[in-house]
């Protein structure tokens, strides 16, 4: 029998502890003093009576015998079955011997050979000994799986003990030892051998009461009790002179309860636990233990009926995700984002109330129903910064010490939403504001978030149309060497424009593109229109194309970029292709071998907007680079800040080491110019020299022309 855990069986069919087992061996112990008080057992204990009470009780037991054998023999097939097993091999037993014991009774026809008191007893001392070492067995064995030979081999054995059984209890009974004399009672083997199988049965309940301390399962909680009662039951056998005394009439009674109480237990884990398991895995999160999305469904869906029925005023929606969780799975691998999430849900309950409730939406996702409040918002400000607080002290995670930030969007019904979808979309638009502002903190919804979420929805679909429209275009803007102000680079720049806003700028439609899926296929098309429009520029011009994080995990960039080379006929020594150093942080030996890849294959590649990022000398390091672009944010501080300056000076001096060529964007003065120029920059882009164009306005003399007047200016 594989049982639950008592916090599972708890949560799944409300059994808060174990008081009715042994509130119902308190109540037995309580009849042995109340039973010959009542006129009903007083009235049974007539011979004319005793007689049917006997088989009825008897019958009662062979049945439940039966139904124990039947299920613990179904049982077979499950997980950690020998204890299943051995309790229906062992009562297909007792359900022979105790129907042989049955028909023996005197009073009961003769049934190879006369009935009577001895004949009896001898089929009820082997019944009551197969079913004592049975139970004693479940208490010692530990759970194992039995393959189906074993299983069968139980049976076999029941059977064959059974029948031995009846061989010597109704052809050879001479050879057993006297266990009952007529007008003298119970012989004394009789009432030692009951005394032994009482110390058995109790032994095994005390085993059994152990072992269940350690599993938590209620079951073996059942089975000790009905272990308590089989040995009470024995000793009223060793207590009676006459069959129709009540000892023996309370003796069956007993046994009856017990049996039906090891059917209860086999059934509770059998038949009960795994539709409670399968009860709890569908409500409950099995890394932390909290509530899921269908059981938060649940929740939000009783309390909006509470506000309906007007007895709350409103409660709150909390959504929680977490702020730099991706990198602690990056770094410290799944098991420790395991372990940090177990000691967050931990620190969570800890941190809401007994009213509130705490799921797991799933990954590094939480949400937090506040329960109703007479100052909603100020609760539900109370309760996220003490959330920022919690998740904002470090974990300890195998011996490393880690922090996250967390973000958290708050939604307030029913002013916010009277449905869960409406209540979740909006606490979610909030916590994707927060993201937006920098993480770390909490923001309420609002109806303007929803207005821009229409937006944003609005332009996703504008997006997936835009394409097949050929909405999008391709804006080129040189790059010129520094010193001879002469275009030598070429970089596309996507546009889109958009049938009602316009020509939208890439930084607001390309973060909703990756989101929509479309990165690849328009990065795609970027590849083949810039190739083919530079095949028609001068042979020294290089065309310069962005690659997005989304090609380089499809698998296929390889493979696109030699395409759009092939199909416009532009030789790869004149493409050049620039990746950002988050591009990189996402796998960097797949991204190394890639990048390897396109090496060989003739292109160059560009380290765009350095300086940004979190590793930038590691990444010049281990990828070859042919080229750093230097953002414009240093750049455009190089006159104002003396950080900016060296800053520049350094990169410099680590890109003549590494033989790399340094590009500064940004550059919009001619003082900027000068600077960079006298530092040793080789290459410039800004719009002191050109701004970005279509391909059909490019016009490089004129650009040469241009640009040679602005720095001589």
């Amino acid at each position: 029998m594989q049982a639950l855990s008592k916090k599972e069986l708890a949560r799944s069919f409300n059994v808060k502890d174990y008081g009715l087992p042994f509130g119902l061996a308190i109540l037995t112990l309580l009849a042995v003093g109340v039973a010959p008080l009542l006129p009903a057992t007083r009235l049974f204990s007539k011979s004319a009576y005793y007689l049917p009470l006997h088989t009825s009780l008897e019958f009662v037991a062979i049945s439940v015998s039966a139904m124990v054998f039947g299920l613990g023999w179904n049982l077979r097939h499950q997980p950690n079955n020998n204890h299943a097993v051995v309790l229906g091999a062992t009562f297909l037993a007792v359900a022979l011997l105790d129907f042989a014991h049955t028909e023996s009774f005197d009073g009961m026809p003769d049934f190879f050979g006369p009935s009577g008191p001895e004949k009896a007893i001898n089929f009820w001392l082997a019944g009551r000994a197969i079913a004592a070492l049975g139970l004693l067995g479940v208490a010692l064995l530990p759970l194992r799986t039995w393959p189906p030979a074993i299983c069968y081999a139980a049976v076999a054995a029941a059977v064959a003990v059974s029948a031995a059984g009846w061989w010597l209890g109704f052809v050879h009974r001479g050879w057993l030892p006297q266990t009952f004399v007529a007008g003298q009672g119970l012989t004394a083997f009789k009432i030692a051998t009951e005394y032994v199988i009482s110390a058995t049965y109790f032994s095994a309940g005390l085993i059994l009461m152990w072992r269940s301390t350690r599993q938590r399962a209620v079951d073996l909680h059942w089975l000790a009790v009905g272990c308590w009662i089989m040995g009470l039951a024995e000793v009223f056998f060793t207590l009676y002179a006459q069959v129709t005394d009540l000892e023996n009439v309370l003796g069956h009674v007993y046994k009856a309860i017990a049996y039906i109480i090891f059917y209860r237990a086999l059934f509770v884990s059998g038949v009960l636990a795994p539709y409670a398991r399968i009860s709890y895995l569908a409500n409950y999160d099995s890394l932390t233990g909290l509530g899921n999305r269908a059981l938060l469904n649940e929740k939000l869906q009783e309390a909006l009926a509470r506000v309906n029925r007007s007895e709350d005023s409103g409660f709150a929606v909390l959504l929680l995700d977490l702020d730099g969780f991706k990198y602690i799975n990056d770094t410290l691998g799944h098991a420790a984002g395991d372990e940090l999430l177990k000691q967050l849900a931990s620190r969570l309950k800890s941190s809401v109330r007994e009213v509130d409730f705490l799921a797991r939406l799933g990954g590094d996702e939480f949400a937090i129903v506040q329960g109703s409040e007479t100052n909603q918002s100020e609760a539900a400000i109370a309760l996220a910064v003490r959330l920022l607080e919690v998740v904002g002290a470090p974990f300890n995670l195998d011996r490393h010490e880690m922090t996250v930030g967390v973000s958290i969007g708050i939604a307030i019904a029913p002013h916010d939403g009277d449905s869960f979808g409406a209540l979740l979309q909006n606490a979610d638009l909030a916590l994707y504001r927060g993201k937006c502002e920098g993480g770390n903190s909490f923001c309420f919804f609002d109806k303007e978030m929803g207005r821009l979420a229409a937006t944003r929805l609005q332009t996703v679909n504008d997006l997936r149309l835009a394409l097949n429209r050929d909405e999008f275009e391709i804006h080129y803007q040189p790059i010129f060497d520094a010193l001879s102000c002469q275009p030598c680079v070429v970089e596309a720049l996507l546009r889109w424009r958009h049938p009602e806003m316009g020509l939208i700028p890439p930084d607001r439609f390309i973060p909703l593109a990756e989101e929509a899926g479309l990165m690849e296929q328009l990065g795609q098309w970027v590849l083949e229109r810039a190739c083919a429009d530079a095949v028609a520029w001068p042979d020294h011009l290089k065309v310069a194309i962005n690659l997005s994080a989304v090609q380089f995990r499809s698998g296929r960039l390889l493979n696109v970029v030699l395409g759009a080379l092939v199909d416009s006929g532009l030789p790869p020594e004149r493409l050049e292709l620039e990746i950002t150093e988050s591009i990189l942080m996402e796998n960097v030996g797949h991204c190394r071998e890639i990048i390897q890849q396109l090496k060989h294959a003739g292109v160059s590649i560009a380290l765009d907007d350095f300086g940004t990022g979190y590793s930038s000398l590691s990444y010049l390091t281990m990828f070859p680079f042919d080229k750093i672009k230097i953002d414009k944010s240093f750049t455009q501080g190089l006159t104002t800040n003396t950080a900016c300056a060296a800053s520049v000076a350094s990169v410099l001096t680590l890109a003549r080491a590494l033989d790399m060529s340094v590009t500064a964007e940004g550059v919009e003065t001619k003082q900027q110019y000068e600077l960079l120029r006298a530092a040793g920059v080789h290459q410039l882009q800004g719009y002191l020299f050109a701004r970005p164009v279509p391909a059909s306005e490019l016009n490089f003399f004129a650009l040469e022309q241009k640009a040679g007047a602005a720095a001589a200016f």
